[in-house]
C-alpha cells in the first residue's frame, strides 16, 4: 500500500472523491501534510509509526490491514478542511492501532540490598 491509497481511501470515506475518480494535484498536497501531521500525532499517542516524511509514492510504514484505519483517521482530519462531516466513530479506530502499536516501556523492578544486622 502506497501513501497515495490511503490519501484517496480517506478523501473518498468523506466525499471528496468519487469512486471512480483519482486524487487531483491540489487535493494531494493537501492530503500528504494531514498525513505526515497524522503519523506524527501519533506518536504522541504511543502509536509507533515510523514517522519521517513522506511522499505520494512512498509504501505506507505500516502493514496493509491497518491501511483502513489510518485512512479514517485521516479522514476526520481532512474533514473540515473540505466542509466535510465525519459519519463515523473515528476513535474507534485510534483505538484499534493503539491495541497494536502501543510502545509499553520496559518495567524494571528496584533492586534491594541485603544487609546484615549485627549484635
Amino acid at each position: 500500500m502506497i501513501v497515495r491509497d490511503v490519501i484517496e481511501r480517506a478523501m473518498r470515506l468523506i466525499g471528496v472523491l468519487a469512486v471512480d475518480e483519482t486524487l487531483p494535484g491540489e487535493h494531494a498536497e493537501v492530503g500528504l501534510r494531514a498525513y505526515n501531521g497524522l503519523l506524527a500525532a501519533l506518536l504522541l499517542d504511543r502509536v509507533a509509526f515510523y514517522t519521517a516524511d513522506q511522499d505520494l509514492h512512498h509504501t505506507a510504514p505500516f502493514a496493509a490491514e491497518y491501511g483502513d484505519a489510518v485512512a479514517h483517521l485521516l479522514a476526520a482530519r481532512l474533514a473540515p478542511e473540505f466542509g466535510a462531516a465525519v459519519t463515523f466513530d473515528a476513535g474507534r479506530h485510534l483505538r484499534k492501532l493503539q491495541a497494536f502499536f502501543t510502545v509499553v516501556d520496559e518495567a524494571r523492578m528496584p533492586t534491594f540490598r541485603r544487609r546484615r544486622w549485627v549484635i
